[in-house]
């Protein structure tokens, strides 16, 4: 049984300060992290999992959110539902979120812009919150392959034990990463969006809604079978244009995730170092 000591959260408003002391808290926290049990211990007396029409999840509390409880939408995938239910965890846990929320889809897919309206700003929050309960910086960081090289096999490996989707899991993966990495999501070879490190300095030049580059190495994995991955590599100016302080490099190795339904994921990063332009 998990136990909090909820007065250590009193003046904590960022959801990292929050998922922070909650694992400070809980120093052997288990992975795949136990969502319903973190929930029961702040307050949260029922999670109930039901068909929601136009909503994936909702929370409903008291003013004061010293209890309350949360709907999941029973017809969503499992990922999504866990997902959902960090998402509401994290209106709850937030001190200027409401008590009396309703997410759809589009607030679990906020992201950050420098236009958002102040109910996208809040969704944000609960996504961000979300993130990080399900995949906590210090256990994800610390996952075994982790720090080495980018690895296409280790990010499906961390989705899969930290118990999230893929692209969840990719997302963060780059977020958190500290080589220069990017992964580019596609479907039926048309680029969806991609996500990459800090460290990753170059633009990605197909963008959204574009075609996949066709001297790119998922032209040549398209008749691979689904669940499967093929690496290559490909001239960096395939995926990448010039740089104002780094020296794009000639190539580019590319990892390649065969998904499902024509869903593709590449992982993009260099073998060598990246050299800093002379000034």
């Amino acid at each position: 049984m998990i136990e909090l000591d909820l007065i250590e959260f009193a003046d904590l408003v960022k959801p990292k300060q929050i998922v922070d002391e909650i694992t400070s808290q809980i120093p052997d926290l288990p992975i795949p992290v136990p969502l319903e049990d973190i929930a029961a211990a702040v307050g949260i007396n029922k999670i109930e999992y039901t068909t929601l029409d136009g909503f994936e999840g909702a929370l409903l509390a008291d003013k004061e959110k010293t209890k309350g409880a949360i709907l999941i939408n029973s017809n969503s995938r499992h990922h999504r539902q866990r997902f959902s239910l960090g998402h509401e965890l994290g209106h709850y846990m937030l001190p200027r979120h409401g008590h009396k929320m309703q997410c759809g889809i589009d607030d679990l897919i906020t992201k950050e812009s420098k236009n958002l309206s102040s109910k996208q700003k809040i969704e944000l929050e609960a996504n961000q919150f979300s993130a990080e309960i399900l995949m906590p910086q210090k256990h994800f960081r610390s996952y075994k392959g982790y720090n080495n090289s980018p690895s296409m096999d280790c990010l499906i490996a961390q989705a899969n034990d930290f118990d999230v989707s893929f692209e969840a899991g990719a997302q963060r993966y780059c977020r958190l990463h500290d080589e220069p990495v990017a992964v580019v999501f596609s479907l039926n070879n048309i680029v969806r969006y991609s996500c990459k490190s800090t460290e990753f300095p170059f633009w990605i030049t197909p963008g959204k809604n574009d075609p996949v580059p066709s001297g790119s190495s998922i032209r040549k994995a398209s008749n691979s079978p689904e669940n499967s991955t093929y690496s290559g590599s490909a001239l960096s100016s395939t995926w990448i244009g010039d740089d104002k302080y780094f020296l794009t490099p000639e190539d580019i190795i590319e990892e390649v995730y065969v998904m499902q339904n024509g869903y593709v994921a590449t992982m993009l990063y260099f073998e060598d170092e990246l050299e800093e332009k002379e000034c």
